[in-house]
């Protein structure tokens, strides 16, 4: 999570001597009631400055999924994009999705979409941040040496529980944008040359490789 949410400290803990002086009087009231009216006052900043954190973090995650946003991701790749040891993006595009929620229904739709998730987080390798970039997108954030980011878009992309189009992009320095056009235009180039399927005699679908 980004550190900016804890900036806020200073603006919860400002009202507490205000209101210490308000109440008790202080400082020419009791010490024995200003100490109480402190410690309940700092308990009460504590759990609000605590159940804004759960708040911010809470809306950077998928509900569905359990895996970070888009805004998590941007905010990773901007601090990955600083480093100078460099990072690679995967984004994987679930194909021709609206036809599952169109034939079998969107609590199927809502299943595949977990299962990806599931097995997306079972074949990064560490340090990888794995996210759902949006509808049937998701994107995983690698640090360049823990692999072969080729490698790794092969596996996600014979791995997942539905037909996927993969594409990648590295970077060392640049931009997020220019990553996230990068990665996006190879997927879709993914899409068109390897969205090859051939019939089975079950009536499904199973990839063709050239």
């Amino acid at each position: 999570m980004s550190w900016h949410p804890f900036r806020l400290a200073a603006a919860y803990a400002i009202p507490v001597p205000l209101v210490i002086a308000a109440v008790t009087g202080w400082p020419a009231g009791s010490p024995t009631a200003v100490a109480l009216m402190t410690t309940l006052l700092i308990a009460c900043q504590v759990w609000l400055f605590q159940a804004h954190l759960r708040s911010a973090y809470a809306a950077r995650l998928d509900p569905l999924t359990g895996l970070p946003g888009r805004a998590f991701l941007v905010d990773r790749m901007r601090r990955a994009l600083a480093s100078p040891a460099g990072v690679g993006l995967v984004f994987v595009d679930l194909d021709r999705f609206k036809a599952v929620n169109d034939t079998y229904g969107h609590v199927t739709g809502d299943l595949v979409l977990v299962e990806t998730a599931r097995r997306l987080r079972q074949l990064v390798p560490a340090g990888a941040v794995v996210a759902r970039y949006g509808g049937d997108e998701f994107a995983v954030l690698v640090p360049v040496g823990s692999g072969e980011i080729t490698d790794l878009a092969h596996r996600i992309q014979v791995s997942l529980p539905h037909p996927a189009s993969v594409g990648t992009a590295q970077s060392r320095g640049g931009s997020i944008d220019d990553m996230l056009a990068a990665a996006d235009r190879e997927m879709y180039r993914a899409k068109r040359v390897t969205g090859i399927w051939t019939a089975v005699p079950n009536g499904e679908t199973q990839r063709t490789w050239p």
